[in-house]
């Protein structure tokens, strides 16, 4: 049996918009056309009948198969497929890369019905930790940021940074031993509870009439001296001393200045109850008004609230100062501030300091002092130890001759006791960093 022409052209043009590449154009069995290009028909492969019953399949007259081409319309009997699905022959068949779902085509995904643990998540039919997380002992755990990073002496990784360990700090890029910051919380919680409160219950007794200085109650300037070593030790630096005679002279400024209601460091002749000796310690004395106690003027210093450069703390902390004494009249402090000794000064004086330092003396901005000038270049960065964080500061440049040349640092984010903070400092070549750890002392 031959094939006819026109019958060879129609399965040409079946198999070609089935997409097979191959064609048989003539059958001299006898058995009818059989098309398997990947196989029988059973494995695949296309199975297609003789040709008058083609012609009667796809509703082509059997007589006028011999004189009517096939248009795609007659071989193809799949309708409209579904989304990502192409016709085969007769049928619909999805394309490769998906499968039959409930009578659509949906991605094949290996991941399909696989439960992950917890931090996992499933990666090509495979269960994988979460970005940032690894695997440790079968369970995903946060990715350790400091693995592969290797610190120098004196330095720990922390959130994949090298800093100085506890004890140390950091001057030009070396981290060194530090006194202050090898100290324990227990420590400086201990010398902070035990020296700051107040013993006095007197404060001065009143002179004779209106321009009598009195005299300064001891135990009250026991109080006050107590409270500014307190603050001088915190920050690393040693005692102050006693002179009387300064003291002597700060109570006459105290007057002044209380009987006057004003402070002023040039104390004009014409104020009530001016003497050389006042208006002398006026001069190199810091001043204060509106305080009860001699120890409360020291808070006042400290905190600096009003006062731009700082200059009162900067003479409280000021690692040379020797001599001093504190008078109070009413309203009226003074405290002598401008007397030197030979004193060593340390490379820096930070405010709070490194090692712990207590929240209830941290009063007022941050600051950060040392014996050569700093200058208007100078920047600070503040971050918090256990997270990371980096806390927004506005860094100043202060006004010198005021004790040491200094930087106030205003932090623009909250701190908390418990918590660890890395103060970097630096300055053209030169850089300082330091932790200062917070301490609640209840």
């Amino acid at each position: 049996m031959t094939i006819h022409p026109c019958h060879a052209l129609m399965l040409c043009l079946l198999v070609a918009l089935s997409g097979l590449a191959a064609c048989a154009q003539d059958d001299t069995t006898g058995s009818g056309g059989v098309l398997t290009p990947e196989g029988d028909a059973g494995s695949g492969g296309l199975l297609t009948p003789n040709p008058d019953a083609a012609a009667e399949e796809v509703g082509v007259d059997a007589a006028a198969a011999d004189t009517a081409a096939p248009t795609e319309a007659d071989v193809v009997g799949c309708g409209e497929c579904p989304v990502n699905a192409s016709c085969l022959t007769d049928r619909c068949v999805c394309d490769p890369g998906y499968v039959e779902v409930d009578g659509g085509c949906a991605p094949d995904d290996p991941c399909v019905g696989l439960v992950c643990g917890e931090r996992e998540v499933c990666d090509a039919g495979a269960c994988v930790c979460e970005t940032g997380f690894e695997r440790v002992e079968e369970i995903c755990v946060p990715e350790d940021p400091c693995n592969g990073v290797t610190c120098g002496s004196g330095e720990v990784c922390e959130i994949g940074a090298c800093v100085c360990d506890l004890g140390y700090e950091r001057v030009n890029g070396a981290c060194r031993p530090s006194e202050l910051a090898s100290r324990s919380a227990e420590e400086v919680c201990a010398r902070w509870t035990r020296d700051y409160p107040e013993q006095a219950t007197v404060i001065w007794e009143a002179g004779q009439g209106e321009c009598g200085a009195g005299t300064i109650d001891e135990v009250a300037h026991e109080d006050a001296m107590r409270r500014l070593n307190l603050y001088r030790w915190l920050v690393g630096l040693g005692p102050a001393n006693v002179s009387w005679d300064n003291q002597a002279k700060a109570q006459e400024a105290a007057l002044i200045m209380d009987v006057n209601n004003a402070l002023s460091h040039s104390v004009p002749t014409n104020w009530r109850c001016y003497s050389e000796d006042g208006a002398l310690a006026a001069s190199r004395s810091n001043l204060a008004l509106g305080y009860r106690t001699p120890a409360s003027t020291v808070d006042g210093y400290m905190r600096d609230s009003n006062t731009p450069s700082l200059g009162h703390r900067r003479w409280c902390i000021f690692p040379r100062l020797a001599d001093t004494g504190f008078g109070h009249v009413g309203r009226g402090g003074a405290m002598w501030s401008l007397s030197r000794n030979n004193a060593s000064e340390p490379d820096f004086v930070a405010y709070p300091a490194p090692g712990p330092f207590p929240t209830d003396a941290i009063l007022g901005v941050w600051s950060f002092s040392t014996s050569r000038t700093l200058s208007r270049d100078t920047t600070a960065v503040v971050t918090e130890v256990s997270s990371g964080r980096e806390i927004p500061v506005e860094v100043s440049r202060l006004q010198e001759n005021f004790g040491l040349s200094t930087v106030s640092i205003t932090l623009q984010g909250d701190v908390s006791a418990g918590e660890g903070y890395t103060v970097r400092v630096e300055d053209g070549a030169r850089s300082w960093e330091y932790r200062t750890e917070l301490v609640a002392c209840d």
